[in-house]
């Protein structure tokens, strides 16, 4: 395929995804600096740039609450988030839930003004994008015919980067300054992209990484559990290695007693919409917590057992999904791309503390599956409607929240990606 050919057989619809990526992104620069105010309850300041100060400063006791601690509320790091950042509303309750390395990650952005901090961040995020994009075109290269010169693939790899910023939750992403794409999209990509290489050590250490962002993992045991029932263990060595070193070495910078206010304070994250102080609905991105929502926030608490039985539903069907995959015989690339795509795009549907901006992720399956070329066109166009259910929930989001029912997302999400799969491993299959 030429350089002309490549996704689109035309120019214009590329021309106008670069120019509304452009356009996004502008957006995102002329906030960052033109109305910081404005942007200072976003993740990165509330979040990682004070943890990254705290790093810096030697203080990462008081990045998590004290274990046995119920609420984030009042807690050293929320305290210190209102005093360094007084712009942050009042009801703004400051948490941070990620290791201790990550808010080393961000010392030296602290050093910056945190509007400028937040842009460096969002240029950094912008560039591992665009190379997760990258290890995508490559991933699905044959499927579409494309060359393996360098400057094709590039562009390739150019046309999904102008597509992905039409998936909204990619935009969110950017927006927010948030962690979905170093620590979920790209190492899940990368890791991808190695076992398409047989690198399957590798990959599994590429893999662990997304243990920072504990919510993922699901996936990447899915695609684990799909590499071992076809007798391929080293993805599973190379990531009990990588997790293994991401703790050692949590344990061996900040000390024990941190490393267990960290896990402790996971447990806290259960009330994010059941307690007092609260996330607000709208941010619910995943099932069981659209389905727990649904109650008043003093009932919630007796619907948790409802969301726990939906996540194990959820998950339990997953797995049968990855088992049946594993017993049909499929070229070795067909494979793969299934697996991953039934891995990862039913996350939603059971992964218990995905938010909307968490749907970042969901660019890899759908990418794989719109790219790889020999899609069935019902399939292309269920991709498409849940993508664009997706950003119409995204939209809501940022225009008018009181209408944002996110039920009305992950319900009929739940459904989209359950027949995307079916009719996937249906087709394939046929054609195999």
């Amino acid at each position: 395929m030429t350089a002309d050919g490549i996704f689109w057989t035309r120019r214009t619809p590329q021309l106008a995804a670069f120019l509304w990526m452009l356009l996004l992104l502008t957006l995102i620069v002329g906030a960052d600096l033109k109305a910081p105010q404005a942007l200072v309850g976003n993740d990165y300041h509330t979040a990682f740039y004070v943890a990254g100060w705290m790093a810096a400063h030697g203080q990462l006791a008081e990045l998590y609450p004290q274990a046995g601690a119920t609420t984030f509320h009042g807690a050293p790091f929320d305290l210190t988030v209102h005093k360094m950042l007084p712009g942050v509303d009042s009801h703004v309750v400051g948490q941070f839930m990620y290791s201790p390395l990550v808010a080393y990650l961000f010392a030296p952005l602290s050093t910056f003004a945190p509007a400028i901090g937040q842009l460096i961040w969002q240029a950094f995020n912008f560039l591992l994008l665009a190379l997760s994009c990258y290890f995508i075109a490559d991933l699905t290269k044959s499927g579409r015919n494309v060359k393996k010169d360098f400057s094709v693939l590039a562009l390739f790899a150019l046309t999904i980067l102008s597509a992905s910023f039409f998936f909204l939750p990619i935009f969110n992403t950017l927006w927010l300054g948030q962690m979905d794409i170093a620590l979920g999209l790209l190492p899940m990509a990368a890791g991808a992209w190695l076992l398409s290489r047989n690198k399957d050590l590798a990959s599994g250490l590429v893999f662990s990484i997304v243990s920072l962002k504990p919510q993922f993992l699901p996936a990447v045991a899915l695609i684990c559990l799909g590499l071992l029932l076809h007798k391929r263990w080293q993805m599973l060595v190379g990531l009990v290695l990588g997790v293994a070193a991401i703790v050692g070495l949590s344990y061996a910078t900040a000390g024990a007693t941190i490393v267990h206010n960290w896990f402790s304070s996971l447990k806290i994250s259960e009330g994010m919409f059941t307690g007092e102080f609260r996330n607000p609905d709208y941010l619910a991105g995943c099932l069981p917590l659209s389905i727990l929502i649904t109650a008043s926030p003093a009932d919630r608490l007796n619907l948790k057992p409802v969301a726990y039985l939906v996540t194990a539903i959820g998950l339990f069907a997953n797995i049968a999904m990855v088992v049946w995959l594993s017993r049909r015989k499929f070229e070795p690339e067909i494979w793969l791309r299934l697996l991953i795509v039934v891995s990862v795009l039913p996350i939603f549907v059971y992964s218990p503390r995905l938010l909307t901006y968490d749907w970042s992720l969901l660019l890899l399956p759908i990418s794989v599956s719109l790219y790889a070329g020999k899609s069935d066109r019902l399939v292309t166009g269920l991709l498409l409607a849940l993508a664009l259910l997706v950003d119409i929930e995204v939209v809501l989001q940022f225009t008018a929240t009181t209408y944002v029912c996110p039920l009305l997302l992950t319900g009929p999400g739940t459904l989209l990606a359950v027949a995307i799969v079916v009719m996937s491993l249906d087709f394939k299959s046929s054609k195999s």
